[in-house]
């Protein structure tokens, strides 16, 4: 089975002349046809950057130093920007997490999404107007025949990030990365978005790569976890399994930092430290300095990600050269 999305093997970072400063080293992700994979991590740990390189659209001057974005076995890098304009909003689409800069303050909303069935479709106008009033109603947006009129600026920021839906669901692409899609919107809100992207991807097969810093969506809609630490991938698992039996010290400490509605004793607990500035000067684990399970191979190298194999099926991926082990029968770990 061919990933839709697959970034093999990249590595980012800023180049100015002879030189280059790495920010994200040889990250390999995947994201399998219908599913939905999410990419969790503190601000900061380059899941954004990780979103804007999945689209070729990478802001200067960060670069894609090395490796491949492959989209459908085939290497974005590779393509012209009239090839990857073809592509985008057709067959891939984006989520930005700031919809004020992602918005033509210039056009209503209706114009900027009948230009998208403009540029791929072969609607009439009369027909355009009436599909962004469905998208439009879908993402929550009361009345949309007189709002459909509006300008960005008549909408709250809320309700720029459900145009900007609208706008990515619009044409019901193969990939969708949705960078923090839900930041911006209130509890309510938040179900149907999470809703609408569910129903997309059970209807037309859609994989959605979802970048967020919310545990809690990333159980209620995830088929797959990443959990991103300081430019790395440090742990990979279906999303049973990471909320289950979490390996990485790191996913270990996001996790008891969220608050649980079963738990009725204590407080959340929060990590010691923050994610290191100048992460690439490090040579061994990135984490190692915050981490309670370091011992002293951790600062003098840098693990690699291990499979673990239960009954011959693929199970955890886990970079840590000292991962959390099952609980025994008494509860402890090992």
């Amino acid at each position: 089975m061919n990933d839709v999305l697959r970034l093999r093997n990249v590595t980012i970072g800023l180049r100015h002349g002879r030189s280059e400063r790495v920010l994200i080293e040889g990250l390999d992700l995947a994201v399998p046809p219908n599913r939905i994979v999410g990419l969790v991590g503190e601000s900061g740990s380059g899941k954004s950057v990780t979103a804007a390189a999945a689209m070729n659209l990478l802001p200067p001057p960060l670069h894609v130093l090395s490796g491949e974005v492959l989209f459908k076995g085939e290497n974005l890098l590779d393509r012209t920007d009239g090839e990857l304009r073809s592509l985008r909003g057709r067959e891939m689409s984006m989520i930005f997490q700031e919809p004020s800069r992602a918005l033509n303050p210039l056009l209503t909303v209706g114009e900027q999404i009948g230009e998208l069935f403009a540029a791929h479709g072969g609607m009439s106008r009369r027909e355009r107007r009436e599909r962004a009033i469905e998208l439009l109603q879908s993402v929550g947006i009361r009345d949309p025949r007189s709002r459909y009129r509006e300008y960005p600026h008549e909408f709250s920021g809320g309700m720029q990030q459900r145009i900007l839906i609208a706008m990515a669901v619009a044409l019901r692409p193969s990939l969708i990365v949705a960078d923090e899609p839900t930041t911006a919107l209130d509890a309510t809100v938040q179900v149907r978005i999470l809703e609408l992207l569910r129903r997309l991807q059970e209807e037309t097969g859609a994989s959605i790569l979802l970048i967020t810093h919310d545990l809690r969506v990333v159980a209620s809609l995830c088929d797959e976890v990443c959990v991103m630490y300081a430019g790395e991938l440090v742990e990979r698992a279906d999303v049973f399994t990471l909320f289950e039996r979490p390996q990485h010290p790191y996913t270990r400490g996001l996790m008891e930092s969220v608050p649980r509605a079963d738990v009725f004793r204590g407080l959340p607990r929060c990590m010691k430290g923050q994610a290191p500035e100048r992460f690439y000067e490090l040579d061994g684990c990135r984490f190692a300095p915050r981490c309670p399970r370091s011992r002293p191979i951790c600062i003098r190298e840098k693990p690699a990600f291990q499979w673990e194999d239960d009954h011959g099926e693929k199970g955890c991926r886990v970079r840590c050269f000292f991962p959390i082990e099952a609980p025994d029968e008494r509860g402890d770990e090992r």
